[in-house]
């Protein structure tokens, strides 16, 4: 089993993960996500097997969050809707079941990257960083980073064109 500072991987990832939560429109629950993510992190420290993924690790943990807090909202948002709400929350709703049903076929899309092109991948379309910002969130040389950005969209778009 690897040792890890998780200490030091919360100091060096915290301002990151709160960044990707508000980027993904969940600003009010970022500081609990944030928590979630390393008590996750915590609890399935055993499916870690390289103390050089944990960023890649963290990030995944974050992005099945995102997705699980998303689909809670839409729950509350139907909810909302048979208690009678008004004409904007239906529309708001709409939206909000559009963003995930986009969510998902993106992650159905995604399926069959390895963790670390999904991560790339989301981290450049999704959230729109650059790839330098990706290379230091992920502690990963830049140039790595852009190869594993073009190998996964070269997969994607062959597994598209096969469908």
């Amino acid at each position: 089993m690897i040792k890890i500072d998780i200490e030091n991987l919360y100091k060096e990832n915290y301002k990151k993960l709160k960044n990707f939560f508000i980027k993904r429109s969940l600003k009010n629950e970022s500081e609990d996500l944030v928590q979630q993510t390393f008590k996750n992190l915590i609890e399935n420290i055993q499916n870690l097997k390289y103390i050089h993924k944990a960023p890649s690790y963290i990030f995944k943990i974050a992005q099945n969050l995102v997705i699980d807090t998303l689909r809670n909202k839409n729950k509350n948002y139907l909810l909302s809707k048979d208690l009678g709400k008004t004409k904007n929350s239906e529309n708001s709703e709409k939206n909000l079941e559009q963003k995930i049903e986009d969510e998902i076929e993106f992650e159905r899309i995604i399926s069959k990257l390895n963790n670390d092109e999904k991560i790339i991948i989301r981290m450049k379309i999704v959230d729109n960083l650059t790839f330098k910002e990706i290379s230091e969130m992920l502690n990963i040389n830049i140039n790595t980073v852009i190869s594993k950005f073009n190998r996964a969209v070269r997969k994607l778009a062959k597994k598209l064109s096969e469908n």
